[in-house]
This record gives C-alpha cells, sequence and structure tokens, in this order.
C-alpha cells in the first residue's frame, strides 16, 4: 500500500492585515488596537494592559525593512509601556537592529499539502526572536493609559479585542 504523502509549505510574506488577523484570531485580550488615533499624538499600533500585574505591552507592526529604517518615532512609545515589541514578517528586522530590552517577534504563514488535495488555508504562526525585557513605569502614565483606554472602550468597541 502506497504511503500518504504530506508535506508544510511556509510563506514569510505577511503584510500587517496578516499581523492583524494574528493578533485578533489567536490572542485572549484586551487589546487596543490604536491605528487610527493614539496618546500624545503617538500611535501605538497594539496596546494590551493585564489588569492583574498591571503590565502594559506595546506592538509595533512593520510590513518590511524599509518602513522599520523609516520609523524614527518608536522611541516616543517607550515611557507608554512596560515592555515593546517589533512584530513583523521573517527578517523585516535582525535581532542586532535592535536595543537589548526591546522585543521582536516573526509572523509567518503555514499550510499542509496531502497527496490528493491542497488545504488552501493558510495558519499564522509567531515565532520569538527576542523577548523584550520589563522596565518600570511611572505610576501616573499607567494611571493615564488606563483612562485613555477606558476611554476607547466606549468610542471605539470594534477596536478592543
Amino acid at each position: 500500500m502506497p504511503q500518504t504523502v504530506i508535506h508544510e509549505e511556509f510563506d514569510y510574506d505577511v503584510s500587517i492585515a496578516d499581523i492583524k488577523k494574528y493578533f485578533r484570531t489567536n490572542h485572549t485580550g484586551p487589546y487596543f488596537s490604536m491605528f487610527e488615533t493614539g496618546l500624545d499624538n503617538n500611535r501605538f499600533d497594539l496596546i494590551r494592559v493585564n489588569p492583574y500585574s498591571q503590565h502594559i505591552r506595546i506592538y509595533e507592526f512593520k510590513s518590511c525593512r524599509r518602513d522599520f529604517i523609516s520609523d524614527k518615532k518608536w522611541q516616543n512609545y517607550l515611557e507608554y509601556c512596560h515592555t515593546f515589541t517589533f512584530v513583523c514578517p521573517r527578517d523585516a528586522i535582525k535581532r542586532d537592529d535592535l536595543p537589548r530590552y526591546v522585543g521582536l517577534m516573526y509572523i509567518y504563514k503555514w499550510r499542509w499539502h496531502h497527496e490528493t488535495r491542497l488545504d488552501d488555508t493558510w495558519i499564522l504562526e509567531q515565532e520569538w526572536i527576542k523577548r523584550p525585557k520589563k522596565r518600570e513605569m511611572e505610576k501616573s502614565m499607567v494611571s493615564r493609559i488606563a483612562f485613555m483606554l477606558i476611554h476607547r472602550t466606549k468610542w471605539r468597541k470594534e477596536d478592543v479585542f
């Protein structure tokens, strides 16, 4: 009897829409999308608040290396979080491009092939390249962000998941 052949196919061409979809479908919140509005003229791509540990994480999405290199504002986001992580397709940002306390996560797609059919459903996955280091935040900033997010929840429910 012939052996069934199954293999996986990977795709590292990931868009910002793919990254957003990954976070919306694979994580438990609360997450707050900050694409349209921000705080102090800063637009974080995604912010997560853990109410139990009072830990604030910011995720900044990059579509390619040029997007990362041209971004001169991300350092301004550091005062608004305990940890900061770039999320991008594989190799858009290298580990050595970042300060030691900044995290790096790659998102990629995969699907499997069976000998009789191709499953066209891409599955999004993450790979931690570098975990962020926690830094201290001013207590007043933690409160300020909490109140801003409560306000955001009231007016932009679709951005909270």
